[in-house]
């Protein structure tokens, strides 16, 4: 074997222990690198959602998660400057398995009496009025109602029962109510969770106007003619 090829070999051979330290060290740096990546993946992953639920936490769906509701119970019943006082509209719906929502009303005044509806809202109209309710922005404090005329005198409440669907998930019930005047009755008061809150917008009100049609209020404002002309069987 020629001297330089000898020469050449111990050359190579003495520098490779450099070399596996070196390929030893950049396994372990291209190791460490990985590993932080991923951390910072976790890391902004967890701000990411953390953010979003800090977004949703002032909402009722942040305290109860009403879009999973399985069972509606409205009562809407109304004192005031009328021969027809009190006034009342009543429904108690459960969620079918299209995720609209089945069940039965009672409409009344005290000149007309009782009437009976059946109700069905259709999935569409019932999801958009849930995720309606569960966006509504919530304040922690006692509720005062909104009220700037006599004979007048609204009282509304709203029931949204969550069953639990999996160990662990969240459930109850969301009991909204007011006695405010206006259009859409703000603010309205909340009890979820033993705790008072208050709902200081038109959101409540606006998703439960979605609701006139398939709750059939038409029929009573028929009833409330203002002739009075419809009586009680």
């Amino acid at each position: 074997m020629a001297d330089w090829m000898v020469g050449s070999g111990r050359r190579l051979w003495d520098r490779q222990p450099a070399l596996f330290r070196a390929n030893r060290e950049w396994a372990r740096l291209a190791t460490m690198v990985a590993r932080e990546r991923k951390r910072v993946r976790r890391s902004t992953t967890a701000s990411a959602h953390s953010a979003a639920a800090g977004a949703h936490a002032n909402t009722i769906g942040g305290l109860l998660d009403v879009r999973r509701a399985r069972f509606v119970v409205i009562h809407d019943s109304w004192v005031g400057y009328s021969h027809h006082s009190p006034v009342a509209a009543s429904y108690e719906l459960k969620r079918s398995r299209r995720g609209g929502l089945v069940g039965s009303g009672s409409l009344s005044t005290s000149v007309v009496g009782e009437r009976l509806v059946d109700v069905r809202i259709a999935a569409g109209i019932a999801v958009q009025f849930l995720e309606m309710v569960a966006d509504a922005r919530v304040q922690v404090g006692p509720y005062q109602p909104f009220q700037d005329h006599t004979d007048d005198y609204p009282h509304i409440e709203l029931a949204l029962h969550v069953g639990v669907t999996m160990v662990g998930s969240p459930s109850g019930i969301a009991l909204l109510y007011t006695e405010s005047q206006g259009t859409f009755h703000a603010p309205w008061g909340l009890f979820v969770g033993g705790q008072m809150f208050v709902v200081p917008g038109d959101t409540v009100g606006e998703a439960l106007a979605l609701l006139k049609v398939p709750l059939k209020r038409a029929r009573l404002d028929q009833m409330m003619g203002a002739d009075g002309s419809e009586t009680a069987e």
